[in-house]
């Protein structure tokens, strides 16, 4: 994205001091996360811990439809909605962790849907 280098964007946590989140669910991570970083400032999608490092944001108990129609940046290329309460498994195969999520991308130049 034109404008956007050197960013570190976390979404998800899999260990933590050396220990596995083997079994822990997606809204625990995203706890943990929390409790790790503090945020100075945030934006509609993610929060900002440091100018290069982004956490992103989570929603509950929103219309997903219209959070969708919001995205005009060109950083916005879609929506990731998760079971907050699935567990994460061993990554044994590509599909170990994505039965759980679906991804929601936005039509543009490079991707027409």
């Amino acid at each position: 994205v034109p404008g956007i280098k050197n960013i570190n964007y976390i979404n998800d946590v899999l260990a933590v001091d050396g220990e596995h989140l083997i079994g822990t669910t997606f809204r625990e991570r995203q706890n943990i996360i929390t409790s790790l970083f503090k945020a100075s400032s945030e934006t509609h999608s993610h929060y900002v811990v440091h100018p290069n490092l982004w956490i992103a944001k989570n929603y509950d108990d929103v219309n997903f439809r219209k959070l969708f129609e919001t995205l005009d940046k060109p950083e916005d290329e879609g929506l990731v909605i998760k079971n907050p309460e699935a567990k994460l498994v061993v990554g044994r195969h590509k599909s170990s962790n994505s039965n759980w999520m679906i991804k929601i991308r936005r039509a543009t130049k490079n991707y027409g849907y």
